[in-house]
């Protein structure tokens, strides 16, 4: 065939739109036909899930259903759900439009649920929205999917039902209004707390919204569908070194020389742009906290893209008359259905995860410290100067890269255990913050700078949370040991061992006693055996950080005399240690049974900050933002830098606010990430 490069290419775009009228011709045909019901939430619509759950809302008995055909069904009434007689409707809107449902769908919804993973934990086990939107993944996935085989018919068929939705409720009823055994109340006023279920929903929400897209193209994942669909369409023009930019309605485009930078940036392989995942962020930009531009990476984009857009580009049309950021925007919008697809994979973030613990040092803790006689406290400005609610015992100016994993879940931040009363524990479902700042693997690290919580001791109080607390809420052992088995542990330790330890010889005669392969042996045996105690208590999901670049910090460098290179003698010390951690963290998922750790290497990404912190967002990866004492620590009351997002270092040893947010961010939904291995926390939590 005598075909054009060109005409190639817009064949291709031709066969891609007649796909895309196929579909939204099966998904408008007249009639006006509701193929299916979806039914998610709470006891307004149950028809019967708790029946088969260890929970004590049911309604499986008389008098309830006593107007049913069959009798008690599980359902809240005496006859049907309001759902139940929308789906067998035949109504008629106007005197020729009528919906018809046919008999098919499914009801996910279960009593006693709500938005978030807490609510209706108090009554039992019961069906979180998380939960139920992931076996609405699962029916998709592998149910639907065999019933109809050809995607584009699955995807229509999915975008002509009707989903209903009833949830909420039992976030008050069951949660907030419940100080006895929910402490919502006490961490946020009503607003907050209302936000915090708005934004929650939101991201769920979002999830069904995107879900049926992603069967246009299910055979593959959708990273490597995008290489492949970029790659047939644009490979004729690679040649020549000419790329389309960009696909516009009415058959135009645009070439550049500059191509290869336009491809990356809608592949997968786009760390060096800052944006691990622009396409997941195109879909919401519901994400934690403020709304900060490193949030928001689809506008760092437009930054981006705009370099490439010059006077040296080769238009192919004289007569457009868009600037040439339009021309991108617009095809962007254009595709807007395939950012969807990693919207999904990318947000179906909780997955019925019930808790999460954290466990370490200052990385973590986010307020244990204040209630302990400690020089190592945060709890002053200019810490928390970007939290909510000020200084907080964080050391940095917001969030902790716990927290926001916390909020990735779903689950609110875990309140500090020492900040919490005997009662208090007693009603705190979603997890805690063990964490104390300063602490170690050893039980003396740290204890030079006064009373901290060593991990052994916060070991102990999860004991106390175990054996104590949770079973006044969960009074069934099975369903105690099944919570804990979903939750997630966050682990940071290790890191002042040395910093705190092995380092300061004046303090401490570890590195007098032991040789440095000694005390990495030393570390990482106590460590396994501490990760050990956690598994029978009940811990099966962990994340563990491992030491960060030590070498690299603000502190170390300028106890050296160093400007712009690490310390090699004191990366070189700790990598001992973090070169055997893969090893006794695979050996602990082979010998504990039901295990599964993932990996942290703040070492590899923290050197890769340093070395080029553009690449990841930053400007400044030497300067801390604050002014720092002879401990690296802020000095209370100064003026901090107003660039904070554009810096690695807050203080001279702890990283900002951003690159908490951008370390769990990437950890929590990038796929094969270099920095978070074998798997990604979304991954974990599914498991």
């Amino acid at each position: 065939m005598a075909v054009s490069r060109e005409s190639y290419f817009f064949m291709s775009v031709n066969s891609l739109s007649l796909l895309l009228c196929l579909t939204r011709f099966v998904g408008k045909s007249s009639g006006a036909v509701v193929p299916a019901v979806y039914i998610f939430g709470d006891s307004l619509l149950d028809n019967g899930n708790n029946n088969f759950l260890q929970t004590q809302a049911k309604s499986n008995y008389t008098p309830y259903g006593i107007d049913f055909p069959n009798g008690p069904t599980g359902r809240t009434t005496n006859g049907a759900t309001g759902g139940d007689f929308i789906a067998t409707a035949s109504s008629a809107f106007g005197e020729t439009d009528v919906i018809k449902v046919d008999a098919f769908g499914t009801n996910y919804a279960s009593g006693g649920s709500g938005i978030l993973s807490e609510t209706g934990t108090i009554l039992g086990d019961v069906l979180t929205l998380n939960e139920q939107i992931n076996y609405f993944n699962s029916t998709v996935a592998n149910d639907l999917s065999t019933i109809y085989r050809i995607p584009a018919i699955l995807s229509a068929t999915l975008a002509k039902s009707i989903f209903i939705i009833s949830t909420g409720s039992n976030d008050y009823l069951n949660t907030y209004l419940q100080p006895q055994f929910s402490n919502s109340s006490q961490i946020y006023p009503p607003q907050e707390f209302a936000k915090l279920l708005l934004d929650t929903f939101e991201q769920q929400l979002t999830v069904c919204v995107c879900m049926p897209w992603l069967n246009l193209f299910f055979a593959k994942q959708i990273l490597d569908f995008i290489d492949v669909f970029l790659y047939i369409l644009l490979e004729p023009w690679f040649a020549t070194g000419r790329t389309p930019a960009v696909i516009l309605m009415r058959q135009e485009s645009v070439y550049l020389d500059k191509t290869r930078e336009v491809i990356e940036v809608h592949q997968a392989s786009i760390s060096k742009y800052v944006m691990v995942n622009p396409l997941e962020q195109y879909c919401s930009s519901i994400l934690a906290g403020k709304d900060r531009e490193y949030r928001h990476p689809h506008n760092q984009m437009s930054r981006i893209i705009k370099p490439l857009f010059q006077d040296d580009a080769k238009e192919t049309s004289e007569t457009m008359a868009v600037s040439r950021e339009s021309y991108f925007f617009m095809s962007i919008n254009s595709l807007s259905f395939l950012f969807c697809l990693t919207m999904f994979m990318g947000k179906s973030s909780g997955a019925g995860v019930p808790a999460i613990y954290l466990i370490g040092d200052s990385l973590l803790d986010n307020g244990n410290n204040n209630f302990l006689q400690t020089i190592a406290k945060s709890n002053y400005t200019p810490y928390g100067i970007d939290f909510i609610t000020g200084p907080t015992g964080r050391t940095t100016n917001g969030a902790t890269g716990g927290d926001f994993i916390a909020q990735f879940l779903g689950l609110p931040y875990p309140p500090a255990y020492l900040s919490l009363s005997q009662a208090s524990r007693k009603i705190t479902t979603t997890g805690i913050t063990y964490a104390s700042g300063a602490s170690g693997i050893l039980p003396e690290s740290g204890s030079a700078m006064g009373d901290i919580l060593s991990l052994d001791e916060q070991i102990n109080y999860f004991n106390s949370t175990v054996t104590n607390d949770l079973p006044t809420i969960y009074s069934i052992p099975a369903i105690l040991s099944a919570k804990l088995a979903k939750s997630i542990f966050v682990i940071s330790t290790g890191s002042n061992d040395y910093f705190n330890n092995y380092l300061q010889p004046q303090f401490y005669n570890s590195s007098q006693t032991y040789s440095p392969q000694q005390f990495a042996d030393l570390l990482l045996n106590t460590f396994e055996q501490q990760l050990t105690t956690i598994y029978k208590l009940g811990g099966r999901k962990f994340l563990v950080y491992s030491l960060g670049a030590l070498g690299c910090l603000p502190i170390v460098r300028a106890g050296a005399n160093l400007t712009s290179m690490c310390l090699e003698d004191v990366n070189n010390l700790i990598n001992l240690y973090n070169n055997g951690l893969p090893t006794m963290l695979q050996r602990l998922t082979s010998t504990l049974q039901g295990s599964t750790f993932v990996r942290a290497d703040l070492f590899t990404l923290g050197i890769d900050q340093f070395q080029d912190p553009v690449r990841f967002g930053f400007s400044d990866g030497r300067t801390p933002c604050c002014n720092f004492d002879v401990s690296g620590k802020c000095i209370p009351g100064g003026t901090p830098c107003s660039d904070r997002d554009d810096r690695l270092y807050y203080d001279a040893i702890h990283p900002s606010e951003a690159v908490n947010y951008k370390f769990a961010r990437d950890c929590f939904f990038q796929r094969n990430s270099k920095y978070c291995t074998p798997l990604n926390v979304q991954q974990l939590a599914l498991k």
